[in-house]
């Protein structure tokens, strides 16, 4: 997930529209659907405490 450096808000946005996209575009299988969503709202909580 977070590589060992601090991930910027920037790059946690870039993350979070990839997720958002693959989602959008029904390209996750549904054991894969449910990890996404758990990551995506760890980087949402993120952005929000920037």
């Amino acid at each position: 997930m977070v590589s060992k450096k601090k991930e910027t808000y920037s790059e946690a946005m870039v993350r979070l529209e990839k997720i958002v996209s693959q989602i959008d575009n029904n390209e996750l299988e549904i054991d894969m659907l449910a990890e996404k969503i758990k990551e995506a709202n760890g980087i949402i909580a993120f952005c929000s405490d920037k």
